[in-house]
């Protein structure tokens, strides 16, 4: 095992030396510079200038490294550079002006911010390359997924802001509260552990509750915080033409006791426009964004530009606007449904070290769960009406946990295909194939084996 290991990590110091050598040497190279310079020059070669500045703009995607840019532009953008925050909103609005509070309709943003944690994040105006087309001339399957890894990274960051960056303090915090009380009632503690590590966010790591008794916070392990993915799929509907503009519509599905499960879906760029944008408040005006402007259409209030529907001529996608309130609500869905182009879904871990922290948990560091009440409780006040607590739209603990149980029927499917891991070589006993070998061993037969690449 030792041996593979050394030759996986000389071979990447050998590639990582090797990009190296050849950057420095081409940056170096005053002969290759003046070449490339005198050759392309914006004025005495204008046509080959404007045909590399053409071909680098419509492939950057497919360069080098631009991936890893895309990606540590999404989280530092998200946790550092964001304007607005939700916990601003959260926390009714500190730091942002009465104006920026409002939403197109003129309600307050902070109370349409504590329903974000089901809300989708839109990764906008992607399109399709040459570099990422397969031999049918459209966007290869295997691209779909780092355009997700992407679109997902800048939700989950986005999303959780406040507990990412609050991480260590809390746990400093929640270490001084754990000491107090264990000190206070220590056998009450061992009596009940599962309770104490669940409020201080521990995962059980089996699923026996009283699994969880080994840790009592977050703060007594070593290590860091991080954000892993465990698994991704993604289910293919229409095809992508190249360079044919996409939107990638990003939210939580639902959430157990160790995953979070997120929920993607490439679509037609602009087929739906969003009403009001949290994070992005200069946006909401009068709910009408500027690409609503050049379409002819305000999706807030259901007015019909022209042209009497949104179409993008780039995406051959129609879908017209039925939203008042005589509108055909099925009918609308099935035209949305014709501009999914596929969907995803994924899930992410947040571990300390060896430790996972508990999903719930983690909202809830962030801001973006209710007050949680118990079962037997006689009733919740709150001020919506009731209408609202009827249709599911209340910021309530039921609300929200109806809203995780239905997600999670569709989550639950894609956690069992896990168990294909032990499905690997074989799935029991396969008809036409012998059992064992003549000396005993089992038998695995295959068709062939051949080398990729090389």
């Amino acid at each position: 095992m030792a041996r593979p290991m050394i030759y996986n990590h000389l071979t990447t110091l050998t590639s990582l030396t090797s990009i190296i050598a050849v950057v420095t040497v081409l940056l170096t190279n005053q002969q290759l510079i003046h070449l490339l310079l005198s050759t392309f020059h914006p004025l005495s070669h204008p046509f080959a200038f404007s045909a590399l500045f053409i071909s680098l703009y419509l492939n950057a995607k497919t360069l080098p490294f631009v991936w890893h840019i895309r990606k540590f532009k999404h989280i530092l953008n998200q946790l550092y550079f964001q304007p607005r925050r939700l916990e601003d909103l959260l926390q009714n609005g500190n730091g942002i002006t009465k104006h920026d509070m409002k939403l197109s309709d003129g309600s307050d943003a902070s109370n349409s911010a504590h329903g974000a944690l089901f809300k989708p994040l839109i990764a906008a105006n992607l399109h399709t390359p040459l570099g990422e087309c397969d031999h049918n001339g459209h966007k290869s399957n295997s691209t779909y997924f780092s355009d997700v890894d992407q679109a997902l990274t800048m939700h989950i960051t986005g999303l959780l802001r406040k507990g990412i960056r609050g991480a260590a303090e809390y746990d400093r915090t929640v270490a001084q509260q754990a000491r107090h009380t264990l000190e206070q009632q220590p056998q009450q503690h061992q009596d009940n552990a599962y309770n104490v590590n669940v409020s201080a966010g521990l995962a059980a790591p089996s699923s026996s509750p009283a699994s969880a008794s080994t840790h009592t916070c977050t703060s007594t392990v070593k290590g860091t915080y991080i954000i892993a993915l465990g698994g991704v799929s993604c289910h293919f509907k229409r095809e992508i033409k190249p360079y044919e503009r996409y939107d990638i519509w990003t939210r939580v599905l639902a959430w157990d006791r160790k995953w979070i499960y997120l929920v993607s879906h490439f679509v037609a760029a602009g087929t739906v426009q969003p009403t009001d944008w949290l994070l992005q408040p200069w946006k909401n005006g009068n709910g009408k964004s500027e690409r609503q402007a050049r379409q002819g259409q305000s999706w807030a209030t259901g007015e019909k530009g022209a042209a009497g529907r949104m179409q993008r001529k780039d995406s051959g996608v129609g879908v017209e606007n039925e939203t008042n309130e005589h509108g055909d609500e099925h009918q609308q869905q099935q035209k949305w449904r014709k501009a999914v182009f596929a969907t995803s879904v994924a899930r992410y871990v947040i571990k300390k070290g060896r430790l996972t922290v508990a999903p719930e948990e983690c909202f809830r560091r962030a801001d973006l769960l209710p007050t949680k009440v118990s079962e037997n409780a006689a009733t919740e006040k709150n001020s919506q009406s009731e209408h609202a607590e009827k249709d599911g739209t209340a910021w309530t603990w039921q609300n929200v946990e109806a809203k995780r149980l239905k997600g999670l029927q569709y989550a639950e499917k894609f956690a069992a295909l896990e168990e294909l891991h032990d499905a690997w070589p074989l799935d029991g006993d396969v008809p036409g194939m012998k059992r064992t070998t003549e000396d005993g061993r089992k038998a695995v037969e295959v068709i062939g084996e051949f080398v990729d690449m090389w």
